[in-house]
C-alpha cells in the first residue's frame, strides 16, 4: 500500500452535506496514546506523517451524505480523521464523530442515552468497498469488492423513504 500498488475505496455515511461534489484532504496525521481518554489519530501538520484522501459525494440525503473515499496513503483511521476535519464526521463514529462534551460522557458511560442518540448507529458507518492490486502470481490487475453491509443499507433506505 505504501508503494501505491494497492488501491482502496471506502463508502461512508456522514453528517451534513459537503459544499463541493469532490474534495481532497491533505493533512498530516499523528497517533496519540493512552494519556487521552481515547487513543486516537490527530491532525499534526508539523510532526505528523503525510496523509492524502480524495472524497466524492455519491448521494445527498438531507442531513446526511454518502461519500466515496480513496486514501492515497495508508495512515491509521485516515478516512475517519479527514472526514472529521472536513466537518463531516461519520455517522456512528464513537472516536471521531462526537463533540468533546459527548466524548467525555461516552468515556464515563458508553451506554449514555444522549451519546447513543447522537451516534444514531451502534458502529461507524464506514465500509471498505473495493480493493485493487496486482495479482501476486500473475501480476494481472485484480479487484475485489464487497456489498454495503445490511445496517448501512437499511439506514440509507430509511432516509431515502423520508425524502
Amino acid at each position: 500500500f505504501e508503494d501505491g500498488k494497492v488501491g482502496k475505496s471506502y463508502v461512508a455515511i456522514v453528517h451534513g452535506a459537503p459544499g463541493k461534489d469532490a474534495f481532497k484532504c491533505s493533512r498530516a496525521l499523528r497517533k496519540i496514546g493512552k494519556q487521552h481518554p481515547i487513543p486516537r489519530t490527530v491532525i499534526d501538520d508539523r510532526g505528523g506523517k503525510p496523509a492524502r484522501t480524495t472524497f466524492r459525494v455519491l448521494e445527498r440525503l438531507g442531513e446526511f451524505s454518502v461519500i466515496g473515499a480513496r486514501p492515497e496513503t495508508g495512515r491509521t483511521n485516515q478516512v475517519r480523521v479527514h472526514l472529521e476535519v472536513a466537518g463531516h464526521p461519520i455517522v456512528g463514529d464513537k472516536t471521531y464523530g462526537l463533540p468533546a462534551r459527548l466524548l467525555r460522557k461516552m468515556v464515563a458511560d458508553p451506554d449514555d442515552a444522549e451519546v447513543r442518540a447522537h451516534l444514531i448507529l451502534p458502529r461507524h458507518a464506514l465500509h471498505h468497498a473495493r480493493m485493487r492490486f496486482a495479482h501476486p502470481k500473475t501480476g494481472a490487475p485484480t479487484e475485489i469488492g464487497a456489498p454495503l453491509p445490511d445496517d448501512m443499507r437499511t439506514f440509507l433506505e430509511e432516509r431515502r423513504a423520508k425524502m
